[in-house]
């Protein structure tokens, strides 16, 4: 056996990784720092300048400003307060009171001593669970400081990044944590924010670092037009793939919006407290590294430079292998189609035979294409007519609450149900407007693509954008859905339905010529930007993950493209470029893996999916 992989061989992330034998190293530095005799430090560069000044309470940050874009810009509410998060001793704290941040005590103290060596200022301070130092540095326009905490007492500890700068919530232009927030308001029921991260929260939330696509936290301020953001050092991540086995639940920094002691502040937090490396007995030392970005105009370009440094998700590339052309692709959805692998059963229903490859069509659209690509028999007459049955059975045909909409999502017992039913979820099962669009107007529209004169399939597609249009409200939004058994009661009042909805009523006008279609798809358009794309906030369609932001994020931009294109309206594009943007906020950055360069690993490494990384 060869001797195991240790995880900096196949996790190569920057040259900051060597923050804990100092950052001026990782970072070679042309900035100054002033002695602190007189009262006041400073530490500037050619980009970036920081000053602290000294009184009663300690040491605070009087200028963060930056001359980045050719004119020096202050931050309106520079801090430099600091805070230690300590849990005593005991169990470890549940992981919601941490995410809550309702665990233990946040101490919040401003340092009392300061020094300075030729590029770096050194503060410190004493506080009742620890003592706590950082250094800071100055490096090509970026803050990188970093910050130890030796405990005096035994507990579960964490370094919150200092509060470089603070943002009114009044002030709040963009507040965005990848994976979690992306939004230009704060939200003030805390439950929505927590749950469906819609606005930024009013109160300290720390996100969990598996669904945190990159550790990065980032404020940009209507008051001062800069965007500031705090980043954890690359080595601070948990390796989502350590050895053979998955550690991507490994909780190691968590971020926040907020400062933990309440204002809008870019903070990460390592260790979390409970978690691994986070309990420490009277002595023991802790070090975090962080780094800060303080930049005008917009968060887009921050979230885009994160990615790439100190991140670099650009390396992903050098594992990439076309190991499949298209055209085995396309043969491999074939043979999906029309092999026992897709589960493909038939069944009666309402005096029609009923097909799919499990509780429902995989997709529609693609099974017409591949028969009109491939003339294959088997898709043609044993597949593509009990797909249509399918379809016919699954729109409410009667004269009843829900007639022309389709009814659920799958088909179980005997029925067609959401997925509220399907997973074996606890709730009412209901109908979604979002169901009709595309289990009909969407999947009926595109084998109207290819069987054009299908006459029946036409009335049911426009049975189904009359029902789609008498749910849309007048400013054009929709509700999420109706309880089955009582279609007068909405289901999940308390949200919005912020996604493309009116996307059906498009695609009744590309099929059927109804300008009335196209004139409500474009009211329902016009809502969603105003109060969706404009606010950050998006809705999911699964209900097994309880309709958090999923790819109907992607799909919406794809909507409004077709709407584009339907209009020539560039709101319409606009609006799709943005989606798109925000989408990438939920593609992982944070651990990029590398070529081994020395040795190759005994236990073969892993992609976060758990599929075997191959070296090119």
């Amino acid at each position: 056996m060869g001797t195991s992989i240790q995880r900096r061989d196949l996790l190569t992330l920057s040259a900051a990784t060597a923050g804990a034998v100092g950052l001026d190293t990782a970072f070679p530095s042309t900035a100054r720092a002033s002695s602190p005799s007189s009262g006041v430090i400073q530490l500037t560069d050619h980009d970036t300048t920081l000053r602290w000044g000294h009184d009663a309470q300690g040491w605070r940050l009087t200028e963060v400003s930056t001359n980045r874009g050719h004119a020096r810009r202050s931050a309106a509410s520079p801090s430099g307060l600091h805070s230690l998060w300590y849990v005593p001793e005991g169990d470890a704290p549940a992981a919601d009171t941490i995410r809550r941040v309702s665990a233990g005590r946040r101490l919040s103290f401003r340092p009392t001593r300061a020094e300075h060596s030729g590029r770096s200022i050194r503060l410190s301070a004493s506080t009742e669970a620890g003592s706590v130092t950082s250094t800071w540095w100055l490096s090509g326009g970026q803050v990188l400081v970093q910050v130890s905490v030796t405990a005096s007492r035994a507990g579960w500890f964490g370094l919150p990044s200092p509060s470089l700068v603070t943002v009114a919530d009044r002030d709040l232009a963009w507040g965005v944590v990848p994976g979690y927030w992306a939004s230009s308001r704060t939200e003030k029921n805390d439950e929505l924010t927590y749950n469906y991260q819609f606005g930024a929260p009013t109160v300290p939330l720390v996100t969990n670092e598996v669904t945190t696509t990159s550790l990065v936290s980032i404020l940009q301020s209507r008051r001062d037009g800069l965007s500031v953001a705090a980043l954890a050092e690359p080595r601070l991540a948990r390796d989502p793939w350590e050895s053979d086995a998955t550690t991507l639940s490994t909780w190691h920094v968590g971020a926040s919006l907020r400062a933990l002691s309440g204002p809008l502040s870019p903070t990460l937090v390592y260790p979390v407290p409970g978690q691994e490396g986070s309990h420490l007995d009277a002595g023991q030392t802790v070090t975090a590294s962080y780094r800060y970005i303080v930049a005008p105009g917009s968060w887009e370009q921050i979230a885009a430079t994160t990615m790439t440094d100190p991140y670099g998700v650009h390396r992903y590339l050098q594992l990439a292998r076309a190991e499949d052309s298209l055209s085995h692709r396309i043969h491999r959805m074939h043979d999906f189609i029309v092999l026992p692998v897709s589960k493909w059963h038939t069944w009666e229903f309402q005096g029609k035979t009923l097909g799919a490859e499990s509780g429902k069509p995989s997709d529609v659209g693609a099974m017409w294409m591949m028969a009109k690509l491939t003339d294959d028999p088997i898709i043609i007459n044993d597949r593509l007519p009990y797909v249509r049955n399918y379809k016919l059975a699954q729109q409410d045909s009667t004269s009843g609450p829900f007639a022309g909409a389709a009814l659920g999502e799958y088909f179980k017992d005997d029925a067609f149900v959401s997925e509220i039913v399907w997973a074996g979820e606890s709730g009412k099962d209901y109908v979604s407007p979002i169901f009709t669009t595309f289990y009909t107007l969407a999947d009926v529209g595109n084998i109207l693509l290819f069987d054009s004169d299908d006459a029946e399939l036409k009335t049911r597609l426009r049975a189904a954008a009359e029902k789609l249009a008498s749910w849309q409200h007048a400013d054009g939004s929709f509700d999420v859905g109706y309880v089955r058994d009582d279609p007068k009661t909405v289901r999940y009042p308390e949200l919005k339905d912020y996604r493309a909805t009116w996307y059906g009523l498009l695609c009744a006008y590309r099929v059927l010529g109804d300008s009335k279609y196209l004139t409500a798809a474009r009211r329902g358009a016009d809502w969603f930007i105003d109060n969706a794309v404009a606010d950050g906030n998006y809705l999911g369609v699964c209900d097994d993950t309880h309709l958090v932001r999923d790819f109907a994020v992607i799909f919406a931009a794809q909507a409004l493209l077709d709407l584009y294109d339907a209009t020539h309206e560039s709101r319409y594009r606009s609006a799709a470029v943005t989606v798109a943007r925000q989408y990438l906020l939920h593609i992982i950055s944070t651990t990029t893996p590398l070529r081994p360069r020395r040795r190759k690993p005994s236990t073969a490494p892993r992609c976060p999916t758990g599929r075997p990384v191959r070296w090119g």
